[in-house]
């Protein structure tokens, strides 16, 4: 059976890991927004909400799996 120490040891590796997932998925948002925006026909000023609404679902997706999980 594992112990409480067991158990935390690989908790700070994974919460580094989703947090640098997250930063380097907005990283990626915003470099290609001008293409996207560009084969939209669209500036890339107005595309702003994009990388608004991907922030918020991926802040309350990461809020409901916290609450799924029961901590």
């Amino acid at each position: 059976m594992l112990n409480s120490k067991d158990m935390f040891t690989g908790l700070p590796i994974i919460t580094a890991t989703a947090f640098f997932m997250q930063m380097f998925n907005s990283t990626i948002l915003n470099t290609a927004l001008p293409s996207i925006a560009e084969a939209m026909g669209r500036s890339p000023f107005s595309m702003q909400l994009a990388v608004i609404s991907y922030s918020l679902t991926v802040a309350l997706l990461l809020l409901a799996s916290r609450e799924e999980s029961g901590s």
